[in-house]
């Protein structure tokens, strides 16, 4: 199994503060991160 991934609070407020934006999809919020979006 793989070990979970850590995040810091800045990361955490950042993707927050960009997920919340009107009109940004969950891409660019994935892409402005460098996160990768895991199919559901």
């Amino acid at each position: 199994m793989a070990s979970r991934r850590k995040f810091s609070d800045e990361y955490k407020r950042e993707a927050v503060g960009l997920a919340t934006e009107p009109g940004v999809t969950k891409s660019q919020v994935a892409n402005a991160l460098d996160a990768g979006m895991t199919p559901p």
